[in-house]
């Protein structure tokens, strides 16, 4: 895709097969570059859903999903991203600040561009039975970057999810 994952089909779900950090070095972390060039065309999705919202009583919603964890697991790998939060948590919340930058650039242009209703962020961070890291850990390196992303929506008004 745009980031440079590869994706196969497995069962009912699409599964990440090779992610384009995987192996890296944390000091090479910083030449990754995200698919900035295909704003205009990521906010422009949400085109046909504002038009249906502007002839009827529709709730339109900007989902700029994966934020911060979790993509930042999509660009490391899961085994990976795990290990960042142990032994590398300065650079783990390093590239995922740039995550949610993204992600925030993503509900920026949308907020400028549509009447929007509602900003929805996602980050899935657990597994069937419990958190991938403690309480503590999410709090220190993903909460201020989801907040950052959160907070835009929350000062434009939006329900924000």
């Amino acid at each position: 895709d745009a980031w440079g994952i590869r994706w196969e089909k497995g069962g009912a779900f699409n599964q990440i097969v090779a992610s384009p950090l995987a192996g890296a070095e944390p000091g090479t972390w910083g030449a990754f570059r995200f698919p900035e060039a295909m704003r205009d065309e990521l906010v422009g999705l949400l085109a046909p859903a504002a038009a249906d919202a502007a002839s009827s009583a529709a709730f339109l919603a900007a989902d700029v999903s994966p934020c911060v964890f979790e993509m930042y697991n999509r660009l490391r790998g899961m085994e990976e991203a795990i290990l960042d939060l142990a032994l590398r948590p300065t650079e783990a919340s390093a590239l995922m600040g740039r995550c949610a930058d993204f992600a925030l650039d993503l509900a920026s242009a949308s907020m400028a561009r549509y009447p929007l209703d509602m900003l929805w962020t996602g980050d899935d961070v657990a597994s069937q039975s419990s958190m991938l890291m403690s309480p503590a850990a999410w709090r220190e390196l993903v909460k201020p970057h989801l907040a950052r992303v959160v907070g835009a929506g929350k000062l434009s008004g939006l329900v924000t999810a």
